[in-house]
Parts: C-alpha cells; sequence; structure tokens
C-alpha cells in the first residue's frame, strides 16, 4: 500500500453526519469494529464514543503520530500497520464487524480481501466510489467480482453522499454500501475453490452467449440438455443470467460432469494474473 496514503483518502467533514449513520446502521455492539485507514481520527472517535471497541488500521505516519497523541480511549486500538498485509484469522480473536472510509485508490484490493479471500466479519460498511460499488454489485460490470462476493455476503448501497460531506471535495459520487454475511456461504468451503475456478473459466471467456463459453467442456446437445435442466435459455449473455443461477449451474456441473471439471482448474490464479496487470485504479483526484 501506498505509504501516503492521505493523498488518496477523502475525509468525512462532519462529526453529526458520522454519528448519523453510526446510529442508522446499528453495528452490533457485541463485535469488535475494524476500521481501514483511520485518517484523520473522526470516525474512530465517534465509535469509541458510542461504545465500540475499535480496532484501527493506519499506515501513513504522520497520520498515525496525530492519532496516538490526540485519541486517547481504553476502546480504542491503533496500529501502524499496512491492512492488506495483516492475517485477520491470528491478529483478530473475536467476532468482528468492519466500519471504513477506504483509501479510494485500494478499494479493489481491499474488497478482495476482506469479501473474497478472508471473509471474516460479520457485517461490512464501505464509504467507496459509487462507481466502485456498482461493480461489486455487478450493477453495470464486474460481474466475476459480484459473484465472488455473493458467495458470502448479500451487498447493497443504503447511503448516498454529497461530494460537500468530503475534503478535498472528490469529483465523483461517494456512497456507503452494506455486505452483511450469510449464516453460510452459498458453496460450501470443501468446493469453494472449484467453484472460483469454475466461474473464472466462465466469465473470462471471451465469447457471447453462455452456451459459447461452455462449448469446450461437453458437446452441444449436452448443454442444451444442461441448460434445460438449469431452465436457462442458453443462448444468453453473461449479464442476462440471474447472478443465483451460476451457484446452480456450478453444483449441477459437478455433479452431472464431474469428470469435466479438470478443464476449469487454475482458472482464478489465472484471473489473478491478469487483474494485477490490468487492475483499474478508483482515484479522486489525479
Amino acid at each position: 500500500m501506498n505509504k501516503n496514503l492521505s493523498v488518496s483518502q477523502n475525509f468525512l467533514v462532519s462529526n453529526f453526519l458520522v454519528r448519523k449513520i453510526i446510529n442508522k446502521i446499528n453495528l452490533n455492539k457485541n463485535n469488535l469494529i475494524v476500521e481501514i485507514g483511520v485518517g484523520d481520527g473522526m470516525i474512530a472517535k465517534e465509535l469509541v464514543q458510542t461504545g465500540y471497541e475499535v480496532l484501527g488500521y493506519e499506515l501513513d505516519p504522520k497520520l498515525y503520530e496525530n492519532l496516538v497523541q490526540n485519541l486517547n480511549f481504553s476502546n480504542l486500538k491503533i496500529v501502524k500497520q499496512d491492512f492488506l498485509t495483516a492475517r485477520l484469522k491470528n491478529e483478530i480473536n473475536k467476532e468482528f464487524s468492519i466500519f471504513s472510509n477506504i483509501p479510494f485508490n485500494q478499494t479493489t484490493k481491499i474488497v478482495q480481501k476482506i469479501l473474497i479471500d478472508e471473509p471474516l466479519a460479520q457485517e461490512i460498511y464501505l464509504i467507496m466510489q459509487e462507481e466502485a460499488a456498482d461493480r461489486f454489485l455487478g450493477k453495470k460490470e464486474g460481474l466475476l467480482l459480484s459473484l465472488l462476493i455473493l458467495n458470502n455476503y448479500s451487498a447493497e448501497i443504503i447511503y448516498k453522499f454529497r461530494k460537500t460531506d468530503f475534503k478535498p471535495v472528490p469529483k465523483v459520487n461517494i456512497v456507503l454500501t452494506k455486505f452483511i454475511k450469510r449464516e453460510k456461504p452459498l458453496i460450501e468451503t470443501e468446493k469453494y475453490q472449484k467453484f472460483l475456478d469454475f466461474i473464472c473459466y466462465i466469465v473470462m471467456q471471451q465469447k457471447p452467449t453462455l452456451i459459447d463459453r461452455l462449448s469446450k467442456t461437453l458437446n452441444y446437445f449436452a448443454l442444451k440438455d444442461f441448460m434445460h435442466l438449469l431452465k436457462i435459455e442458453p443462448f444468453l449473455s453473461l449479464y442476462q443470467v440471474p447472478k443465483l443461477k451460476y451457484f446452480e449451474m456450478f453444483e449441477l456441473f459437478m455433479k452431472k460432469h464431474s469428470s469435466k471439471m479438470e478443464i476449469f482448474t487454475g482458472s482464478y490464479k489465472n484471473y489473478q494474473y491478469i487483474n494485477q496487470k490490468n487492475k483499474k485504479v478508483f482515484q479522486t483526484r489525479k
């Protein structure tokens, strides 16, 4: 993570607004609240004063020193660490939630970590660019990410900020996005890696229809029968298929054509490699 994170963050300017949002979302008081990028400390201060126990991550040395000097609360711990390197399972030994105004230029990496790679938080509230939120909900693009997130969390945008709620004033729209963890994932843990490969394979095929994207796995007639069992029109494009149908598709393929699953092996690693090369960085200032 960039060591000068302050240049990529837009800080909220109103304590009243932060308090209003905290009261609105009603975080679980029994959970530790994790904040990613504590920044100027406004959110952390309102959380601890509302009665929450908070663990904050702040890498920027100037911001960290300022926080240590000015925020002295028994229920607040701030660590000088890159959140992306944190081993959450080892470092946090109780149930936790996340509430954070994250650095916008780290949005994709943070979401990948907490919603896909380490889906441990019970509830997650992230202040982010609306364009990014739309991707994670699969509204315009980003179907693959939205499916990987959907396996563990339900998601929705619950608040739209005014640009003047932040300093510096951003050039883009900012929203609060809620992610609530499912009681159990849509795909069982022992099948999850195969699911990742399956979904990545389908989405990364540069072909117009669903049946075309699976054309190397089964013959045409077998694929038609497969789609019929799923009650899916085979010539739909990716975005015309209801998201939950992809999970049914994986389970049915595992059940009916387990011998063909090897073709998908390694697709998730390939996706990660391509994503690192062509990552889209969300910034409000250039």
